[in-house]
């Protein structure tokens, strides 16, 4: 083993996500649940695994919810979202380029409205997540990267980016079109 002995790397963030992608351990394969009133369009699409939806959600048309998404009660998801996705994330040395993997989760908290065309990222880690905390309102058209973590009663204003990564307190607001980088 490596043990005590040192590496040397010319790319060693490259070389850890290479380990990353290979290694990380994925989340355990549970069987979605899905809470009281679910209100949801014919052509919504939910993963059959590890996904929790709470009570009195609404899903509109072309809502997708991929794996590791917890919805809390009373969630609004507005036609086209998309929550849960891969996020962009690529490391690169002189030759390659490394798409890097996201393990993590997504947790939406109750009341929470997403309007529509807004994706939401995984968090990289799978001991992570990307957090909306509860009563924040996301306007349409807005991007939300992995391992966020946003507050109770935000407003986020259409066409809104925040990069991953970012600490989006309690009670702000975030006006149209602004770019919040990492």
């Amino acid at each position: 083993g490596l043990s005590g002995k040192n590496v040397i790397s010319i790319y060693p963030r490259f070389d850890f996500f290479i380990i990353h992608n290979s290694t990380a351990i994925k989340n355990k394969k549970k069987k979605t649940i899905i809470g009281e009133n679910l209100h949801m369009s014919n052509n919504c699409v939910i993963s059959k695994n590890n996904v929790k939806i709470g009570n009195n959600c609404y899903l509109e048309e072309g809502v997708i919810i991929r794996e590791n998404v917890v919805l809390g009660n009373d969630v609004i998801v507005r036609s086209g979202s998309i929550i849960g996705g891969q996020g962009f994330q690529f490391s690169k040395s002189d030759n390659s380029v490394l798409k890097i993997n996201h393990f993590g989760n997504v947790n939406i908290g109750n009341n929470v409205e997403i309007k529509e065309f807004c994706s939401i990222h995984t968090a990289v880690f799978n001991w992570d997540e990307t957090i909306v905390g509860e009563d924040t309102k996301i306007d349409s058209h807005t991007h939300i990267g992995h391992g966020n973590q946003i507050g109770r009663r935000v407003f986020i204003c259409s066409h809104a980016n925040i990069s991953g990564n970012s600490i989006i307190e309690d009670n702000c607001y975030i006006g149209p079109g602004v770019n919040i980088p990492n």
